[in-house]
């Protein structure tokens, strides 16, 4: 049987107008929550290739426990709202990489002035057609003091770079530091997808401990029994990567039918 629903969401406010955009982004993350900020999140096609070539494929053990890479087990869906500054608009700024809270490129870990230079804390994007994932992208959402990584930004930085994520409620408008906002619209557990309790498995960690993985060969080169799963069957295959991106997107509906219809995602140019 299907796993159950879960309760409904809070409603969010309606998507804003006046300019800004709105569409589903999404990351995927372990059962650890925390403030969204100097990360990167992607479109759908984006977050399955990503646990797909980096995730499914990568088994630890910590303590123990055999856990997936960086013991992510689930994909979380967010509402954008945007708007970035007058250089870019409607549209997008070049894409920003993040590293543990740090922005990763050269101009931006070097110059004082990268972000005012540009108008403000922009969101960025990327294409990333990998793995022949149709439609890839990636997305820089810039928070506070986004120079430094995350044990290094103190209160003096955070005060004078704020990053882009609107405060207070308000609305992106399109100023320096408020071209953002992100609203919590549900998520889905790569134990669900993958089905693992079809084969008796109520934990990735009893599943794992079986020795089953996702995908029949780590990325280490071992290889491993699926143990009766085939979600992630033909990698790099563009048919069989549309159909995963289709069940994601049914089983979201599924689960949270009382969520709006919005773009899949807006292109990066």
């Amino acid at each position: 049987p299907p796993p159950p629903l879960p309760p409904p969401l809070s409603p969010p406010p309606p998507p804003p107008r006046d300019g800004v955009r709105s569409f589903y982004i999404y990351r995927a993350q372990s059962d650890v929550d925390y403030p969204i900020g100097n990360h990167n999140l992607a479109n759908l096609p984006g977050v399955l290739k990503y646990v797909h070539s980096e995730v499914v494929n990568a088994q630890s053990y910590d303590s123990g426990v055999c856990t997936r890479h960086y013991e992510i087990s689930r994909i979380l869906r967010f509402r954008l709202d945007f708007l970035n500054p007058p250089p870019f608009g409607a549209g997008f700024g070049p894409f920003v990489a993040f590293d543990r809270g740090r922005c990763t490129i050269y101009e931006c870990a070097t110059q004082a002035d990268f972000w005012t230079a540009r108008g403000g804390f922009y969101v960025g994007c990327q294409k990333a057609q990998q793995l022949g994932y149709e439609g890839a992208a990636w997305y820089s959402l810039a928070g506070s003091c986004p120079g430094e990584a995350w044990e290094r930004k103190g209160a003096a930085c955070k005060r004078l770079q704020r990053g882009g994520e609107c405060a207070h409620s308000r609305r992106p408008d399109g100023s320096p530091t408020c071209t953002w906002r992100l609203h919590p619209m549900g998520e889905v557990r790569l134990d669900d997808l993958s089905r693992i309790s079809d084969g008796g498995y109520r934990r990735y960690q009893d599943y794992c401990d079986a020795g089953h993985a996702e995908v029949g060969e780590l990325n280490n080169g071992q290889r491993r029994s699926q143990g009766g799963v085939c979600f992630w069957d033909k990698p790099g295959d563009p048919t069989a990567n549309a159909e995963r991106v289709a069940t994601v997107e049914a089983e979201f509906r599924r689960r949270y039918p009382e969520s709006p219809e919005l773009p899949a995602t807006y292109d990066c140019q």
